[in-house]
């Protein structure tokens, strides 16, 4: 899913490298149900007839998966007149109504690239059952055995005046046309005005335009039918990309969801392509759908439909109902502000009754002392691992939930040693931003409490409603709301800003999502051929490039920071969202407060045009906005692809270069690896070494230098590879627990694993009190000292320099005078080396040392008086890193 990042949810490893094209399936029959068993028959057909060594690929929608074999008798496979097949039950996945497939070798080759998706099942003596059949090469499916003739695979409105259908085999156009019969819903022959003539091949399918006489009707489903090539419906396809389509339904209001007021509450709702839309609401959260009071939306301006509702409706429960041609889609208000329990229906709310006492009055904390993102230092964390785990002894009515960010003074003892936790350690360690895992409402978790109750959360449901499972009442809407305030509260009143992880780039669940229920299709990127791609490897990708979708997700960011006072967002898989919509973002933010942070993971992931994707090689299209710094974090401890691997800290001396470019933000210094990246100021580079994908600091040091290495050299390496953040120029940025040497035994992808792998333990703070002393040294140090918070790239190239020394090892000195420091001169010596010291040739003078192997801080430990011409020698012990300065 990620290029530089191994996925959560992506199947396999192999997947992250890949733009992945998706299929889907409507077979004839009832939409499935969720939470039962489902049972998948595929028959698969390959030219050659030689099967070995390929198999399946299977998963819910939004979960892990797993390999199936197709039918065998020992190693040979068993086939039919099509070929191969297999059929197999998966165990019911709570609310999951689609599978998700891949046919591929155990070496992750694939036919053909992409995940494919089966979304209906029907019932076949009491189990829901689909089968489909497939052919090598084609990414198309069928929900009856194709036969030699063609079949008319799709139908898709390309154009006002436009269709296009999509065949898996070629067609003579010119003599079956006559054959050809368009209706519309009203089962009316529309006029064809010309005929295109055939392009594509058997992997994409064979494509013919249709130039229609009358322009499409919006929302009206067309009937495309053959007596041989067989009958498809036709979706909106690229509609949704003509400008005529958006000046006339893009609809700029701000009242969008429900309005609220004491006297009368005011519902809109964009659903251009339906016929109808009703309001419904519900005397309770589990309500039958027959039981909903019905109240008819009148049809507004740019697509939107409106209601409103006299008296105060707080508390009142709701959801839409979108009418079509074929079909009626209730579904949640996508704008909804707080839900029933796990988020099925939208509840209106009073939000000032939801704020907490000293809320309204809360300010940011004043903790950004030049307004630059480089005078930030990130901790990133979930709500659940800070307090879940016995030595938090933070009280047990409150672990795991929001409200545990509450607690302060909260200690872990043992003997005559003592340690703070929670809330309390972080604000001692002296960073500036807390950044939450996502907190919005997600769908893999119950919110009942019963199974598993931990997921990082990156599989969203409803975006700007609070997740309920860390609120202590799920079932109460206004709960969730109150207490992530009071969690806000309770860090600015701590001096922590409050950063917030977004994931606009996909949905968990693309068929039930409330955009594509209230406007089918218009949420999803599709390929050339219209289906939906999967750059995230989840199986859709949000369409950020349409305008009401990126309007939405503008709303949505503007609302967090508003309503909830975050201070920063992070965005997860950033390079799936277009330029335009993160800089319109930024902008937004700029005038809410512009100190509020903007970063995001600037991968490159493939489904947008090259040069409108916000990755990290286009930050200089996105000012203002952060992107994670691959190139610091595997110089610094070895690529993330091979856990084996080692980096400057652990032992690969050679890679200092890519240390190097972290060190000045990726500023275009001549040589190093960051330099391609240009035109960037230092605010735009986050470094880090560890974050909670792939295995924690600590685990891959042991894996990759080896078990036999002893924790003590350990916590000096990773000693050292943090600190080296806190004196780069740039924005720093840990993991929870990083500077007590966190372990997650050895989980790379720990998303949905047990409390006992993904919990905070505090008594590791107290036995690596030593490194955490050291790094909050660093911090008190980068916090004093501006001069390792240059905001300025070329005064990064103007006033930092790098010394000569000891290959491979890393020594700087920085001009603090001319960046407006304090100190006039700062030198800061860095030896990864275990068993050797390092020497640097340092200019003359005498300094004053503030950082050697055991402390670190801005009180001086010693002066050294550097000798000769111009330079002298200054000698670094093992594994350690100096501070000087004049």
């Amino acid at each position: 899913m990620r290029l530089f990042a191994p996925s959560r949810r992506v199947i396999g490893l192999v997947l992250a490298l890949l733009t992945a094209m998706t299929g889907l399936v409507a077979i004839d029959a009832a939409p499935s149900q969720a939470a039962t068993d489902k049972k998948v028959i595929i028959h698969y057909q390959r030219v050659s007839g030689n099967y070995n060594p390929w198999n399946v690929w299977m998963w819910y929608e939004g979960a892990n998966g797993q390999a199936y074999e197709f039918a065998k008798d020992g190693n040979t496979y068993l086939t039919d007149s099509y070929g191969a097949y297999g059929e197999w039950t998966l165990p019911a996945s709570g609310s999951a109504s689609s599978v998700g497939f891949i046919i591929r070798t155990n070496n992750w080759d694939k036919d053909p690239d992409g995940d494919r998706f089966i979304t209906q099942f029907k019932d076949v003596n009491g189990t829901q059952t689909a089968e489909v059949w497939l052919k090598s090469g084609s990414k198309f499916i069928w929900g009856k055995q194709p036969s030699s003739q063609p079949s008319l695979l799709a139908a898709q409105v390309t154009g006002l005046k436009e269709l296009k259908l999509t065949f898996d085999n070629n067609v003579d156009i010119n003599a079956e046309k006559a054959n050809f019969t368009i209706r519309n819903a009203a089962g009316v022959d529309v006029a064809i005005d010309s005929w295109g003539a055939v392009t594509g091949n058997d992997m994409l399918g064979y494509i013919v335009k249709v130039n229609l006489v009358e322009q499409v009707r919006i929302g009206t489903a067309y009937t495309i039918s053959h007596p041989v090539y067989g009958i498809q419906e036709s979706d909106l396809g690229s509609l949704w990309d003509l400008q005529s389509f958006n000046d006339q339904y893009y609809y700029s209001g701000n009242d969008l969801g429900n309005t609220y007021s004491a006297a009368h509450t005011d519902f809109r709702v964009w659903a251009p392509t339906a016929d109808s839309v009703d309001l419904v609401t519900y005397a309770s959260a589990t309500t039958p759908a027959a039981d909903g009071v019905v109240y008819p939306m009148d049809q507004d301006v740019k697509g939107t439909w409106v209601k409103r509702l006299d008296g105060n409706q707080d508390g009142t429960i709701y959801v839409y109902r979108a009418h079509f041609a074929a079909k009626v889609n209730e579904t949640i208000d996508p704008y909804a502000r707080s839900v029933t329990i796990n988020g099925d229906r939208g509840v209106v709310v009073d939000l000032d009754s939801t704020d907490p006492a000293g809320w309204v009055e809360s300010t940011r904390p004043n903790n950004m002392s030049t307004g630059n993102p480089t005078d930030a230092v990130l901790y990133e964390l979930h709500v659940r691992d800070l307090s879940i785990d016995t030595t938090s002894n933070i009280p047990a009515n409150h672990k795991g939930k929001y409200l545990a960010f509450t607690h302060l003074g909260t200690k872990y003892t043992k003997g005559k040693a003592s340690t703070l936790t929670g809330l309390s350690a972080i604000k001692d360690l002296g960073v500036t931003h807390v950044e939450l895992l996502p907190v919005y409402d997600f769908g893999s978790v119950d919110e009942t409490g019963e199974g598993n109750q931990f997921n990082w959360g990156y599989d969203p449901k409803n975006y700007n409603v609070p997740e309920g499972s860390y609120s202590t009442n799920a079932a109460d809407p206004k709960a969730r709301i109150r207490e992530l305030k009071q969690a806000v509260l309770a860090m600015h009143q701590n001096g922590l800003r409050v950063n917030m992880d977004v994931v606009y780039n996909h949905v968990q669940d693309s068929t039930n999502f409330a955009f594509e229920k209230l406007v089918p299709g218009y949420w999803y990127r599709r390929d050339a051929t219209g289906t939906k791609t999967s750059g995230s490897g989840c199986g859709n990708d949000t369409a950020t490039e349409h305008p009401m979708v990126s309007k939405f997700i503008q709303d949505s960011v503007r609302y967090w920071a508003t309503e909830y006072k975050m201070d920063g967002f992070r965005f997860d898989l950033m390079g799936l969202i277009d330029i335009s919509t993160m800089n319109k973002i930024r902008t937004q933010l700029n005038n809410i407060d512009p100190t509020i942070i903007m970063l995001g993971e600037g991968w490159d992931m493939g489904t947008l045009p090259q040069q409108i994707r916000a990755t990290q090689t286009n930050s200089s299209k996105i000012p203002g906005i952060g992107t994670f710094n691959a190139i610091i974090r595997d110089g610094m401890k070895g690529g993330v692809w091979d856990e084996n691997a080692i980096g400057w800290a652990s032992g690969r001396y050679g890679d200092f270069a890519s240390v190097q470019s972290g060190i000045v933000a990726n500023a275009p210094f001549p040589g190093l690896a960051g330099a391609w990246i240009g035109g960037i100021e230092p605010g735009q580079t986050i470094n880090y070494v560890e974050s909670h994908d792939n295995t924690t600091l600590a685990d891959r040091l042991r894996k990759s230098m080896g078990m036999k290495v002893p924790m003590t050299t350990i916590a000096k390496v990773s000693k050292l590879a943090t600190g080296m953040l806190f004196v780069s120029q740039g924005v720093p940025f840990i993991h929870a627990g990083q500077e007590f040497l966190r372990t997650k035994n050895f989980n790379h992808n720990s998303y949905n694993s047990t409390d006992a792998v993904n919990s905070l333990k505090w008594n590791q703070r107290i036995t690596y009190a030593s490194n955490v002393s050291y790094l909050k040294g660093l911090l008190s140090l980068r916090k004093a000292h501006k001069a390792f918070r240059i905001p300025e790239a070329q005064k990064i190239l103007d006033n930092l320099e790098f010394l000569d020394g000891t290959f491979g090892q890393i020594g700087y000195k920085i001009n603090g005078k001319a960046v407006g420091d304090s100190w006039s001169s700062i030198v800061v010596l860095a030896n990864s080396n275990p068993s050797k010291t390092a020497s640097f040739d340092v200019p003359k003078g005498t300094y004053k040392l503030v950082v050697d192997a055991n402390t670190a801080g801005t009180k001086t430990l010693k002066t050294i008086v550097v000798k000769g011409k111009s330079t002298g020698k200054v000698v670094v012990p093992a594994l350690s890193m100096m501070v000087l300065y004049k």
